[in-house]
């Protein structure tokens, strides 16, 4: 129960921040929809409809289905990451790590709640790129319910990478433009505008992720297989992330000061 109430009051916060600076969430809307734009701009995802063998039209759904991925575990990456970070600045992150809470928890559920709205803002892009497409709404419906299931086993693993960058952060500083270059690879280079081939987005959280949730929105078969391939990844960079944030504490309590930073 305490649990539900600690993510009832981040829910209710993450509420507040998005009425009370509007404009802001307005901006983000419209970032979403332009970084949508300049990925369908610059790949022909034409190629995909030919690789799963379907109608052009719905080669923009499949391009879709890899940006939520992208995008949702950017938004576990940054949360984790940039928690660990600007805390460690503000020299309060040892006190928090002192909480009855487990301080990798309390980020996993700040992040639970952003992620929330920012799926809000991402269906927006769902149902705009239905126009184009002419779906039905059952099978809308349940391309977000997909999504909404399947990224989640990804965003964890998105979530424990955030928590080696956020590591590395207590140790060498300031490393917030490495984030961004990571997430611009990870954006060009991953399957979210292409198939599946080579084994960077095999090993990437989300790379099994998008194949299956485009296999379920396809009507393919799943193999048991990619599945546990999927669960296996992330938990591993999950427990990568947990075991190295936990080393950085106690180098940090050892060697470093927390006030210093």
């Amino acid at each position: 129960m305490e649990w539900l109430r600690l993510a009832k009051i981040q829910f209710m916060l993450e509420w507040k921040t998005k009425i009370g600076y509007g404009m802001s969430t307005i901006s983000d809307i419209i970032l979403y929809i332009i970084t949508y734009l300049v990925v369908m701009f610059v790949y022909n995802s034409n190629g995909m409809a030919k690789f799963y063998k379907v109608d052009d039209n719905y080669s923009s759904v499949l391009l879709l289905i890899g940006f939520i991925f992208w995008n949702v575990g950017c938004i576990s990456l940054d949360m984790s990451s940039q928690t660990i970070e600007s805390d460690s600045k503000a020299g309060i992150i040892e006190n928090e790590i002192q909480s009855k809470y487990s301080f990798p928890i309390i980020i996993w559920i700040r992040s639970l709640c952003v992620t929330l709205f920012s799926y809000i803002y991402l269906f927006v892009l769902v149902v705009a790129t239905n126009f184009f497409v002419g779906l039905s709404l059952f099978n809308v419906i349940a391309l977000i319910v997909n999504l909404l299931l399947v990224s989640f086993i990804s965003n964890i693993g998105m979530f424990g990478i955030g928590l080696l960058f956020g590591s590395a952060s207590m140790r060498f500083k300031r490393i917030g433009q490495w984030i961004v270059i990571f997430q611009a690879l990870l954006l060009f280079v991953s399957n979210i505008a292409m198939p599946m081939t080579n084994i960077f987005q095999k090993i990437a959280p989300f790379g099994f992720g998008i194949e299956l949730s485009r296999n379920i929105f396809l009507g393919l078969s799943l193999e048991l297989e990619t599945i546990i391939l999927y669960i296996l990844i992330n938990s591993f960079w999950f427990i990568l992330g947990y075991f190295a944030f936990n080393y950085s504490i106690f180098r940090e309590r050892k060697y470093g000061s927390f006030e210093q930073f």
